[in-house]
């Protein structure tokens, strides 16, 4: 499960970096032409995240501590990997030479990473769970729960009609675009509801801190783009979501390192995080 979460790491963080430097020439550097340099920058952010959370879960000695983000990722590389064959017509398979190869590496990773991490979590799932240690205040979790689900939902109905996302998303967005959003909101709505479920700070110490960053290029992204945004209702909920993810993230993280090893003398699994 180690080496699956480095890779992906690695993979993501170099997926990231390409949208955030080259949000102008996705025609020339990216899988296909993002309509908008907003989309590109806001995807390069959610690649970030999840290098983060990649990153810090290999890190973690136990399952129970490195599993958080594992079935929201699958969620989000299974809807990827949907909307490549949805709109294959859109994607660069015959640009440049560099478009091409960037385009082509994209499908190998989202028609590879499922099986990658299918089989990861199967070779897990006979652990034993360290019991929790410090649990989740009620509202904290309650918080989790509401922002979670309402991401997930808008996820799901924007990837399914993403005319939606077109028409009240703050900015311009083509088709694909706005099912590229979609994935990444469905992926993290998942992400934060079980961090809700898992109620223990031990256990999601990587998902609020891969948050708090969401968060913070978030937050930038709506000071350089946000005069540019679509005045009304769903410019107004995209940044109290921003909001909402940085303070639940940034919170979450100061309260899982008061917190951790607080409660009862924790056991280990019964087997560690394999690599």
């Amino acid at each position: 499960m180690r080496f699956v979460f480095v890779l992906g790491a690695v993979l993501v963080s170099v997926i990231g970096t390409d949208l955030l430097a080259f949000s102008n020439h996705t025609e020339r550097f990216f899988a296909w032409t993002v309509l908008n340099p907003t989309t590109a920058v806001f995807l390069g952010s959610f690649y970030w995240t999840a290098a983060l959370l990649a990153g810090l879960s290999a890190r973690k000695q136990r399952w129970s501590e490195s599993r958080g983000g594992v079935i929201g990722v699958l969620l989000f590389v299974l809807a990827t990997l949907a909307l490549s064959v949805m709109h294959v017509h859109d994607l660069h398979l015959e640009a440049s030479l560099i478009a091409r190869l960037v385009t082509y590496v994209w499908l190998l990773v989202y028609a590879v990473d499922p099986f990658l991490l299918i089989a990861a979590w199967l070779s897990q799932i006979r652990c034993t769970i360290t019991p929790r240690q410090s649990r989740i205040p009620a509202l904290f979790r309650i918080a989790l729960f509401a922002l979670g689900i309402q991401l997930g939902a808008t996820g799901v109905v924007c990837f399914i009609d993403p005319s939606l996302a077109q028409r009240f998303w703050p900015w311009a967005l083509s088709t694909i675009d706005a099912r590229a959003i979609a994935a990444w909101l469905l992926g993290l709505g998942f992400v934060i509801v079980q961090a809700g479920w898992e109620n223990a700070w031990e256990r999601i110490s990587v998902t609020v801190r891969a948050a708090a960053l969401l968060g913070v290029i978030q937050l930038l992204l709506v000071l350089k783009f946000g005069s540019a945004f679509h005045p009304g209702v769903a410019s107004a909920i995209y940044i109290a979501d921003v909001w909402a993810v940085l303070a639940l993230g940034a919170a979450g993280t100061v309260l899982a390192m008061r917190n951790q090893g607080r409660g009862p003398t924790a056991i280990s699994d019964s087997k560690q995080l394999r690599t």
